[in-house]
């Protein structure tokens, strides 16, 4: 009877040993992961550059209006007129003074090139006077290239046109008037206020021909501008 209760003791020993260590294993703690390998260190990349700030362009391509005041030195050549101007030259060869001329000018024109553009130019000279009598008023339409030597904010340029010229004289009721080819040419500065508006003088030389030959005239002009930038 003390052999089998030993028994029994030592079984039940065994029965609770192996119940408890089950439950550590259920309710114990956590198996460990493995390790892992730390992260690579982030690398802050440097921002990419800033574009440069773009300037104004003054020489940007687009159509162009202008306007000024002018001031006309006569060169009349009394003895290379046509005869269709035999009266104008009576009055002037018998030693009466040609005065000089105000006037206007207008301008339309288009820069298709930085250095370049076309343009019509129309120049109304206001009246030249022959003194104690008479005067001589003049007009002239030219379709003119110019060449920009620069395309900055300062911009000198030279220009040529081919047109016609109008000249007519009068006096007291009596006058004669002649129409034909002239050639202008020229040169002069722009000076840009804004992106858009500038400033320009020039000087240039009308030169006549045909009926108007000898009725050059040196006209020196003052005037503003305005560019509508297409690019």
């Amino acid at each position: 009877m003390k052999t089998k209760g030993l028994v029994s003791l030592f079984s039940a020993a065994l029965f609770f040993g192996t119940a408890t260590l089950a439950m550590a294993g259920a309710y114990g703690e956590p198996e460990q992961p493995e390790e892992l390998p730390p992260p690579p260190p982030v690398v802050q990349e440097a921002p990419a550059p800033m574009p440069p700030a773009m300037g104004p362009n003054y020489a940007a391509l687009g159509p162009y209006l202008g306007a000024g005041a002018l001031y006309a030195f006569e060169n009349f050549d009394d003895d290379n007129y046509s005869p269709n101007y035999e009266d104008m030259i009576s009055s002037i060869s018998s030693g009466y003074d040609v005065g000089n001329s105000w006037g206007f000018n207008v301008r339309a024109g288009y820069r298709f090139h930085p250095n370049f553009s076309a343009e019509l130019l129309y120049e109304d000279f206001f009246e030249f006077d022959v003194d104690p009598y008479g005067h001589v008023e003049a007009w002239d339409l030219m379709a003119q290239a110019k060449g920009y030597l620069s395309t900055g904010q300062v911009q000198p340029y030279a220009s040529v046109g081919l047109g016609v010229a109008r000249g007519e004289y009068k006096d007291s009721g009596f006058s004669v008037r002649e129409t034909d080819f002239a050639m202008r040419f020229g040169g002069g500065l722009d000076v840009y206020i804004t992106e858009n508006l500038y400033a320009e003088v020039e000087g240039a030389y009308l030169l006549g021909t045909g009926d108007v030959d000898g009725a050059d005239v040196v006209v020196v002009g003052l005037g503003l501008g305005y560019k509508f930038s297409t690019m």
